[in-house]
């Protein structure tokens, strides 16, 4: 079980200063070999695993934390950026379920974009897992144009609608914009679904 005196907090307290940077990849195997080397002291990967969590608690808060926080962020993102829109969605006991983002530089320029919309999601790491997606385009100098951010549970059909729904808040109607997404996750049938709940064309390429 690893020296009983070398508690995960503690452990933590000595390992806080490594994750000084947003970038730092400070694993539990390496703590292990830290602790041994510096101290003398062999601790469990377990135990390496929740003095990262306790440092890395302490420096930026407990994802609990963090969600809370996330209605206030989103009204201080459109006070400092105007035109922003944002929007959360949440289950009936308030926990977490969407979220949703455009910023207002994006929305200020979306008028001279390629009428081509690309979407996609990828998984996020974390306790709480969840899907990052992404709605970008191309401008007039063929740079990507990035227009909306979103979080949800999985990719799935309930999810992209209100993404969509969101998207069609933020920039209002617009006509012959065309929504592209990944083909593996939906099928034709999914992709007309989608497109009349939201009333936005997707289209899956071949």
């Amino acid at each position: 079980s690893g020296h009983r005196q070398a508690s995960s907090k503690l452990v933590g307290d000595e390992i806080k200063q490594k994750y000084d940077g947003i970038a730092c990849q400070y694993r539990p195997k390496e703590i292990v070999f830290d602790i041994d080397k510096q101290h003398g002291v062999r601790i469990t990967y377990t135990k390496a695993w929740r003095a990262r969590e306790n440092a890395l608690n302490s420096i930026k808060g407990t994802p609990e934390e963090s969600y809370k926080l996330l209605p206030l962020w989103c009204a201080m993102l459109e006070k400092n950026n105007p035109g922003t829109f944002t929007s959360i969605k949440t289950y009936g006991d308030n926990s977490f379920l969407y979220c949703f983002m455009a910023l207002g530089q994006s929305k200020a320029g979306f008028s001279k974009v390629r009428p081509v919309v690309a979407v996609d999601g990828t998984h996020l790491k974390g306790r709480y897992k969840g899907t990052l997606y992404v709605a970008a385009c191309f401008d007039g100098n063929e740079k990507i144009y990035p227009l909306a951010f979103g979080i949800g549970d999985t990719e799935n059909e309930s999810s992209y609608v209100w993404f969509f729904e969101r998207f069609k808040e933020a920039y209002g109607e617009v006509d012959d914009f065309v929504f592209i997404t990944d083909r593996q996750r939906f099928g034709e049938g999914d992709c007309e679904s989608i497109s009349q709940r939201s009333s936005w064309t997707l289209h899956v390429p071949p």
